[in-house]
């Protein structure tokens, strides 16, 4: 029910229903749902614009993950997912570094497993941070790898998204 309150915009609601299921978690003592919770009580809490809290949330799902996962590569994809999302919150507070930073770890962690959606995403989103932060080659780099990727995987919105940020590359530039 949360995350049908987070799609439709009731945040309240949203956060009430995963804080009801975390209590709930945490005496069934099931480490993957209750770092599935922490993702999703972050998100909540990105949505309103409450980026310090949400940083704190998805870093308590790192912790987590570390401590509780045993599988590689489902510790690998939370990884990268999170670190994304944290580089976002990070764009939102205007930290360009932390915000590059942690859609580097996304890409390294992402590196380790065979997840092309979400790298495509995490590449697009670091070409438009240095785009942002003026490292022009860097940013064209990531961009044209993003659009790689999702034209062979035929993601037309996907293939939209790189293609605005390497017109935001082209306005920058001037080429």
């Amino acid at each position: 029910i949360g995350r049908i309150n987070v799609l439709q915009g009731f945040y309240d609601k949203a956060m009430n229903n995963f804080l009801a299921a975390y209590k709930i978690a945490e005496k069934s003592n099931n480490p993957q749902y209750i770092i599935g919770l922490c993702i999703n009580i972050a998100t909540v809490y990105d949505r309103q614009k409450q980026y310090d809290m949400s940083l704190q949330q998805n870093s308590e799902a790192l912790r987590l993950i570390e401590q509780y996962m045993r599988d590689d590569t489902i510790k690998y994809y939370y990884a990268a997912n999170i670190f994304n999302n944290m580089a976002s919150a990070f764009r939102a507070k205007r930290d360009t570094l932390q915000m590059i930073t942690y859609y580097e770890k996304a890409l390294n962690e992402n590196a380790n497993i065979d997840d092309r959606i979400t790298r495509s995403v995490i590449l697009n989103n670091l070409g438009k941070s240095y785009v942002e932060y003026r490292e022009f080659d860097r940013g064209k780099k990531y961009i044209l790898e993003s659009l790689r990727l999702k034209e062979e995987m035929n993601d037309l919105t996907g293939i939209v998204q790189s293609y605005r940020n390497l017109g935001q590359y082209f306005a920058a530039t001037g080429e």
